[in-house]
């Protein structure tokens, strides 16, 4: 009998350990680590969540080549945080890691770098250069979180449509904040083929483990503002050149732009079986 209850506890304390409960175990280390600028110097953190088991998250941040201190502790599955004490022009590195009662990940998330500052035209930032930031006209608009319109480092080229397509989509809009509305049309258009929506749409680029892939053709007002590139040194557009917008004009044409020293031209009735630029644009 003294064996068997011996075997039995053996059997009991097995199955336990087997069954043992996820708030036994440390969370998994959160990955995906992003910082983004807000207008008003504040830096946005963002973070996939690795863990069901997590009481929080903790973010610690160091200033320049200081050592790490931790800034904030939020709440299980929270994956965001906002940092509204930096000082302009200063830089900072971020990580975070996720806790329980058992303890701490056995990993930091991926660190961050970046520097505390007020977005401005010509900005490197989320794959491409700053062309505009929306004003309070423009839909979108907010105050206080910036929001505006990227544009790629590079130009591409092609037709409007890869073959002479004949037929309006009669949808498509020329003023700003309609881009992509204008590129999901083209796109589901019957019988399109492909083209400048298309070569947007399947553009993407990887910037410090992050890939941004929601790209499309601008709209003709928004095409205008690549001109705020012109005196930058980089993503200046080709002078006397055409860019192809996605504002339609006619059953076998589009609206394009040139560009000049002076401005930007919109040009009415390009046949849009021709060859243009093509500069793919997003919206942050």
């Amino acid at each position: 009998m003294k064996k068997l209850a011996a075997l039995a506890f053996i059997v009991l304390s097995l199955f336990t350990t087997c069954k043992k409960s996820p708030e036994g175990t440390v969370p998994l280390a959160p990955s995906l680590l992003t910082a983004n600028i807000f207008f008003t110097n504040e830096i946005e953190l963002k973070w996939q969540d690795n863990s069901t088991n997590e009481i929080g998250y903790k973010i610690e941040r160091k200033s320049g080549s200081g050592a790490f201190v931790e800034i904030a502790t939020v709440a299980a599955d929270v994956n965001s945080y906002t940092d509204k004490n930096v000082v302009a022009n200063n830089n900072y590195t971020y990580r975070i890691y996720g806790f329980n009662k058992a303890g701490k990940s056995p990993q930091y998330s991926n660190e961050v770098n970046i520097t505390a500052k007020t977005l401005t035209i010509g900005d490197f930032y989320q794959g491409g250069y700053i062309v505009y930031i929306l004003q309070q006209q423009d839909p979108g608009f907010s105050p206080t979180i910036p929001h505006g319109l990227i544009a790629a480092q590079y130009n591409d080229y092609g037709p409007w449509i890869s073959r002479d397509q004949k037929t309006t989509i009669g949808k498509t809009k020329t003023g700003i904040g309609y881009g992509q509305a204008n590129t999901n049309y083209m796109i589901s258009y019957g019988g399109f083929e492909g083209g400048a929506a298309k070569i947007c749409n399947d553009y993407s680029v990887t910037v410090n483990g992050v890939t941004y892939s929601d790209w499309y053709l601008p709209s003709v007002d928004e095409l205008a503002k690549l001109w705020n590139l012109i005196s930058k040194p980089n993503g200046s557009p080709t002078l006397m050149s055409y860019y192809w917008s996605s504002s339609e004009y006619s059953s076998d044409s589009a609206i394009g732009t040139s560009f000049n020293s002076s401005g930007a031209s919109s040009l009415y009735g390009i046949p849009k079986s021709n060859n243009c630029n093509v500069r793919p644009f997003r919206s942050f």
